[in-house]
């Protein structure tokens, strides 16, 4: 009995540590893409400023946003881009890398 808890005490380990290594790593590696993402974003986002072919961008009227829902919201008060506004410690807020406004208006033209 003893022998037997044993056997499956050791097989629980030898799978389950490396299970455990491998989701750790998986985390740590969607971390890095969404960092990477967000500075990709903000690389292309400078680049075509400094270019003046950064787009008049007005999520409001992209994403069809009510008057009411706009009296509210800083970017369309502002004027700006809802990215710029909703900036964390100077950096694009993470919640922006999936959204189809900004992706929209930072995509290289052309495509």
């Amino acid at each position: 009995m003893i022998e037997t808890l044993e056997l499956l005490l050791l097989f629980s380990l030898r799978l389950g540590i490396p299970l455990l290594i491998t989701y750790l790593f998986s985390r740590y590696l969607k971390y890095l893409d969404a960092k990477w993402r967000l500075e990709g974003l903000e690389h292309a986002a400078k680049k075509r400023l400094a270019s003046g072919q950064m787009p008049d961008v007005r999520c409001w009227e992209i994403r069809g946003c009510s008057p009411e829902s706009r009296s509210g919201c800083p970017a369309y008060l502002r004027g700006a881009a809802c990215w710029e506004v909703n900036r964390v410690n100077g950096r694009i807020d993470k919640k922006c890398t999936g959204c189809r406004v900004i992706n929209q208006a930072l995509a290289p033209a052309g495509i």
